[in-house]
């Protein structure tokens, strides 16, 4: 995600950004409390956090107060403590003069240690701000941090298997996706045999399995462009050990399922498939055949128990 070169360059002695005074925990936490507490000063939080933002260790700090106040159960001073956080680093992330690139590091290794958290907020919170990471730091956060999602994703099988921590880090390529523009097409042959696979083996967890698949869905999304356009993409990023043809046998299996159960399943299923054939008509002319009996079935034996 961040050069070396660059981290060195926050280290260096010459650099006045190392001269930057250091904001304590315990003092940061001290004015998020009197923020609580006082009405008049919270009405100034933001002017007050202001003065602080551009010292070392602000953004830091500030993720830490907010997990420990998870851990306390001070629900208040964590929404607070992760609000701000979350305010301030999507508006200064980008200057250097106020979070350093070795704070940047610090920020997504602290993050990738918490991402087996039950708290639903700071689930919301970490996939908001790794996506948002993400967006400004592609492709080099690949190796950062969405390579070794999928390692543990890799570590999950049928007889062991950490659903609260595959829920996270589907949120969490949620929001990648919804933050990156198309250029993350290119690790779609990295990502969607790992997703398919956690969909596969999440046969108790419907959520999960819904999430795998609006991933699958975000992804051809982003892909769409390269039909007709970049064969070679489509190739390394689909056919690889016949991905897409095993993936829509799977998919066309749940269609003609029980037309009562799975309805929410069948739903994202059908997203995938109408972007296969709405945006991606070259590319999904070859799996055509496939396509054609649970299509055919779903008109006429499914819709019309919902009409």
């Amino acid at each position: 995600m961040i050069t070396k070169e660059q981290n060195e360059k926050d280290l260096d002695t010459n650099n006045p950004e190392k001269d930057k005074a250091e904001i304590k925990k315990e003092d940061l936490s001290k004015i998020i409390e009197s923020m609580i507490s006082d009405q008049k000063i919270l009405q100034n939080g933001y002017q007050i956090l202001s003065d602080n933002e551009y010292r070392k260790n602000f953004y830091f700090n500030l993720l830490q107060l907010c997990f420990e106040a998870e851990k306390e159960q001070k629900t208040q001073k964590m929404k607070l403590c992760g609000s701000v956080f979350h305010t301030f680093i999507k508006q200064n992330y980008e200057s250097e003069d106020k979070i350093t690139n070795e704070e940047k590091l610090n920020i997504v290794s602290y993050i990738l240690t918490l991402i087996d958290t039950k708290n639903y907020y700071l689930k919301n919170l970490i996939a908001e701000v790794l996506g948002f990471i993400a967006a400004r730091e592609f492709p080099n956060c690949y190796e950062s941090f969405i390579k070794i999602l999928l390692d543990k994703l890799n570590a999950n099988n049928e007889s062991n298997i950490n659903e609260n921590q595959i829920d996270e880090i589907l949120r969490i390529f949620i929001s990648v996706l919804k933050y990156c523009e198309e250029e993350c097409a290119i690790i779609t042959g990295s990502v969607l045999p790992v997703i398919i696979n956690i969909f596969k083996i999440s046969k108790n967890n419907q959520k999960n399995r819904e999430k795998c698949l609006i991933i699958i869905s975000l992804f051809l999304n982003k892909l769409s462009y390269a039909d007709g356009n970049d064969v070679d993409l489509l190739s390394n990023s689909l056919d690889s050990n016949s991905l897409m043809e095993n993936s829509i046998s799977l998919f066309t299996s749940i269609l003609i399922s029980n037309p009562k159960m799975l309805l929410d399943i069948k739903k994202y299923t059908i997203r995938i498939l109408d972007i296969l054939v709405r945006d991606m008509p070259i590319y999904s002319s070859k799996f055509f055949n496939l396509l054609i009996e649970p299509a055919w079935r779903l008109i006429v034996l499914e819709l019309s128990l919902y009409c």
